[in-house]
C-alpha cells in the first residue's frame, strides 16, 4: 500500500470528536462531538456544509448515514436517537423513551428500514426508520453497557458487543435474540470488554476490537477464529525487558508472576516464578543473561536464575517500596532505588550489600547505571536528576530545570548508549534530555503524551527514545533533537507500563495493564508499515 498522509484538517468542533461517518456516495463526511453538535463536510474539499446539526442535550456518541434516504441517524448520551435531513440540517424524528441511560451506538439495516440502538442501560432497541416507532421491546441479554452494534450486510441480523465481554446476535425481523440459532452459537464470552464491531461487505467475516487492545476476526458461518492473541499473564503487565542476546523476554505482572518467554514466540513460556507478594513493580536481566532481578510491593528485591527460574537471593534492606532496579555493566552488582530515600547496591553473587547505601533527602523514583558502569543516575520526587559515583557515594551532578518553578516529581531516567546524555520524564508529561558533563538541558522540554509517561528506553544505536504512557500509547523520539518521530503507536487497551528495545534495535516490546505484551517492528520500515496498515 502507498504511504498515507493527511490531506487536510477539518476544524469546527470545540470538544473531542467522538465519531465520523462517510456517506455512501463518498461525497459527504459527518462528524459528531462532545460539543453536542454534528457537522457535515464536503469530503472532497474539506469545507463545511450548512450549519451544525444541533438538538441533542449531551455528547453525540454515534452517527450513521441512511443507505436509502438523504438522512443521518445519531445517538447521544442524552438517551435519545435523532434522524436528520441532510438537505435542511433539521431533525426529522426524535426517538426517545427507549433507553434510560446514554445511547452508545446506532446502526441501520442495509435496506434502510430498521434502526437499532444500544445503550449503557445494557439493552438494545429496534426502531422503524420511517416512523420512529418501536418495533421491539427492550432487548435484554447483555449484563453490562452495550458498547457497539452492527448489521450484517443484506440482512436484519445484527451483532452487539458489550462490557460484559460477550458478543450476541439479534434478529430484528422478529425482535428476539437468536441465541439458539446455529449462526450465533459460536459467539460467546471473550476475555475483555468489546468496544467495536465491523463486518466485511459480504458478511463472511466479523471483527471486534477489545479493551485489551487486540482485534479478533471470525468466519461468520463456521465461527472459526481467524488468528488470535497471546496472553502471558492474568493481570496487568507492569514491567518487561529483553535479554542482552535478544533471545528472551522477561515480564512481571500484578498477578505476582515473573515469566521468561521466547522473544521470537512470546507465547512460548520458558519458566514462571511466583512472588509471595503480588504486584511486580520492575524487572531487569543482567548483562550476562544469567540473573533476573525483580522488585515488588513487599519492599524486597529478588534474584532468579535466568535459566531455571530458581530463586537465588531475597535482598532485604529497604523499608519502603522499591521503585527501580538496574544492573552494573558486568552484572556483578545491582542498584535499587526506593521510596525510603535510599539507593542500595547488592552483590548478585552473594545477595549481600556490596557498597554503602546512598541516602537522599527525597524518595528515589528511578535508577540507571551508565553504559560503562562507572556512574549511576537517579530521579526523585523533588524534580531533580542526579548522577553518582557508586564507589564513593559522591554526587557528580544534580540538575533541576531552571525554567520551571515546580515541575513535580521526575519518574524515569535512562542513559544514552554513549553515556553523554540522560533522558528523564516526570509528572508534567514532558521529555527532557540532559548533558551528563554540564548538567544542562540540551533543549527545552518536549511533550507528546497527554497523560503521565510510565517508561522510557533508548535504542541500542542511540538514535531513538521510546516512551510509554497512561494514555495507552507509545511514542518514538529523535534522541538527538528530542522531536517526535511518526505517530503514536496504539493497540493496547489500557496504560502501557513499560517499553524495551531488543539489543539489535529491530524490535520494541511493550507491556500494559490490559495484560498483554506486544512486539513492534522498530525499524524505519515499521513506520511505513504502521501508517499503511
Amino acid at each position: 500500500m502507498e504511504h498515507v498522509t493527511s490531506n487536510r484538517t477539518l476544524k469546527g468542533h470545540t470538544e473531542w470528536v467522538r465519531c465520523v461517518a462517510l456517506s455512501h456516495d463518498a461525497n459527504t463526511l459527518a462528524s459528531c462531538s462532545d460539543d453536542w453538535n454534528i457537522r457535515l463536510w464536503d469530503a472532497n474539499t474539506g469545507t463545511a456544509r450548512g450549519r451544525p446539526l444541533s438538538g441533542h442535550m449531551s455528547w453525540v456518541s454515534s452517527i450513521v448515514f441512511s443507505p436509502t434516504r438523504q438522512e443521518l441517524i445519531s445517538g447521544s448520551c442524552d438517551g435519545t436517537i435523532r434522524v436528520w435531513s441532510l438537505e435542511t440540517c433539521r431533525t426529522l424524528l426524535e426517538l426517545s423513551g427507549g433507553h434510560v441511560q446514554a445511547v452508545n451506538a446506532v446502526a441501520i439495516s442495509s435496506d434502510g428500514a430498521v434502526i437499532v440502538s444500544c445503550s449503557r442501560d445494557a439493552t438494545l432497541r429496534g426502531w422503524d426508520a420511517g416512523t420512529g416507532q418501536y418495533i421491539t421491546p427492550p432487548l435484554v441479554g447483555h449484563s453490562r453497557s452495550v458498547t457497539c452494534v452492527a448489521f450484517l450486510p443484506h440482512s436484519r441480523l445484527a451483532m452487539s458487543g458489550a462490557e460484559d465481554c460477550t458478543l450476541r446476535t439479534w434478529d430484528f425481523t422478529e425482535g428476539v435474540e437468536t441465541a439458539s440459532s446455529p449462526q450465533s452459537r459460536h459467539f460467546a464470552r471473550l476475555e475483555s470488554r468489546i468496544w467495536s464491531i465491523a463486518c466485511t461487505p459480504d458478511g463472511a467475516r466479523v471483527a471486534c476490537g477489545l479493551s485489551d487492545g487486540t482485534i479478533r476476526i471470525w468466519d461468520f458461518e463456521s465461527g472459526v477464529l481467524v488468528g488470535g492473541s497471546i496472553y502471558c499473564h492474568q493481570k496487568a503487565v507492569r514491567a518487561l525487558q529483553f535479554s542482552h542476546d535478544g533471545t528472551q523476554l522477561a515480564s512481571g505482572s500484578d498477578d505476582g508472576t515473573i515469566r521468561i518467554s521466547d522473544a521470537v514466540d512470546p507465547g512460548k513460556i520458558l519458566w514462571t516464578a511466583n512472588h509471595p507478594q503480588r504486584n511486580v513493580i520492575a524487572i531487569a536481566i543482567s548483562p550476562t543473561g544469567h540473573v533476573v532481578a525483580s522488585c515488588t510491593l513487599d519492599c524486597w528485591v529478588r534474584l532468579f536464575d535466568a535459566t531455571t527460574g530458581e530463586e537465588l537471593h531475597a535482598l532485604r534492606g529497604h523499608t519502603r517500596l522499591v521503585s527501580s532496579i538496574s544492573f552494573s555493566l558486568d552484572g556483578s552488582m545491582l542498584a535499587s532505588g526506593s521510596e525510603d530515600r535510599t539507593i542500595r547496591f547488592w552483590s548478585t553473587a552473594t545477595g549481600e550489600t556490596a557498597l554503602a547505601p546512598i541516602v537522599y533527602d527525597y524518595p528515589i523514583t528511578s535508577v540507571a547505571f551508565s553504559p560503562d558502569g562507572a556512574r549511576l543516575a537517579s530521579t526523585s520526587t523533588d524534580g531533580t536528576v542526579s548522577i553518582w559515583d557508586p564507589l564513593t557515594g559522591d554526587r557528580i551532578m544534580n540538575a533541576l530545570d531552571p525554567d520551571e518553578d515546580e515541575i513535580g516529581p521526575l519518574y524515569r531516567v535512562a542513559f544514552s548508549p554513549d553515556g553523554r546524555r540522560v533522558a528523564t520524564t516526570g509528572m508534567d508529561k514532558a521529555l527532557r534530555l540532559w548533558d551528563t558533563s554540564s548538567g544542562q538541558l540540551n533543549r527545552a522540554p518536549v511533550n507528546g503524551h497527554w497523560q503521565r509517561i510510565t517508561s522510557i528506553a533508548y535504542s541500542s544505536d542511540g538514535t531513538r527514545i521510546a516512551s510509554s504512557s497512561e494514555d495507552e500509547s507509545i511514542r518514538l523520539w529523535d534522541a538527538r533533537t528530542g522531536e517526535l518521530v511518526g505517530r503514536p503507536l496504539v493497540g493496547h487497551g489500557d496504560t502501557v507500563n513499560s517499553v524495551a528495545y531488543s539489543p539489535d534495535g529491530r524490535w520494541l516490546a511493550s507491556a500494559s495493564d490490559d495484560g498483554t505484551i506486544r512486539l513492534w517492528d522498530a525499524t524505519d520500515s515499521w513506520l511505513r508499515t504502521e501508517w499503511d496498515s
